[in-house]
């Protein structure tokens, strides 16, 4: 009898550790991926408070869940002032001798007349910046605008993978310098743009597409591998930050 009791106490012991081990384990693993997140929202609205998070795969964008469409007749091209072209040095890249699509270029409670005027002022100092070759400006080449971008949506089956649907337009350096000058000049506060303007009249202030990434290690006891987990975040540049 004494044995019974003996080996029943012995089993309790034994899977009552087990459990208290197996739920340490899983408390472990949640407090690790919430601290990760934490790190990662601090890393964003920190260092980088000049910088507007668009879209996040977690794990990853799959290329099945991308749609990228490029529409020509949204392109945002300004010129150079004709009496500074024949100044710009050789070898400097390709610039557009006619504007296209500076309609678009406007911004609420601001006169076009306003716009205009500071976009004028900005198209000279960039021209004649890139006659100098100051300020990085040593090539004019193209770039990809966006004109709309949702990365935050979901797959409807039970895995909710992250869908990127991105929408982009051409432009060009000399362009993008342009517009981030005229923005600085209108003193446009970047908090009071919203991600629906971005991706509606104020998309021509994204004129700079870019791709960054980061990587994350998660150690998962249970199976003793490391996984590798890699995020993709897409930034867009916009003319409110400029470079």
């Amino acid at each position: 009898m004494n044995f019974v009791i003996a080996l029943g106490s012995f089993l309790l012991g034994y899977f009552a550790e087990k459990l208290a081990d197996g739920v340490l384990n899983i408390f472990l693993r949640i407090v690790r991926k919430w601290r990760l997140k934490r790190q990662v929202r601090s890393h964003t609205e920190t260092k980088y408070k000049d910088i507007m998070l668009i879209a996040s795969g977690v794990p990853f964008f799959s290329p099945n869940n991308i749609s990228i469409t490029y529409n020509p007749e949204e392109n945002i091209f300004l010129a150079v002032p004709e009496d500074l072209r024949t100044q710009l040095p050789e070898c400097v890249g390709n610039f557009c001798k006619q504007d296209q699509g500076i309609d678009r270029v406007s911004f609420p409670g601001r006169s076009k007349e306003e716009v205009k005027r500071v976009m004028e002022i900005a198209r000279r100092n960039v021209a004649e910046k890139f006659i100098q070759r100051e300020d990085g400006l040593y090539f004019n080449e193209v770039k990809y605008g966006v004109s709309y971008l949702d990365g935050f949506s979901r797959t409807s089956d039970t895995s909710e993978d992250p869908i990127l649907m991105l929408k982009v337009y051409q432009t060009d350096h000399f362009t993008h310098r342009v517009l981030s000058e005229t923005v600085r000049g209108l003193k446009v506060e970047p908090e009071n743009i919203s991600l629906q303007e971005l991706n509606g009249p104020q998309s021509w202030m994204r004129t700079s597409f870019g791709k960054s990434g980061y990587m994350s290690r998660l150690q998962r006891h249970l199976q003793k591998r490391t996984m590798i987990r890699i995020h993709t975040v897409l930034i867009c540049y916009s003319a409110l930050k400029g470079g």
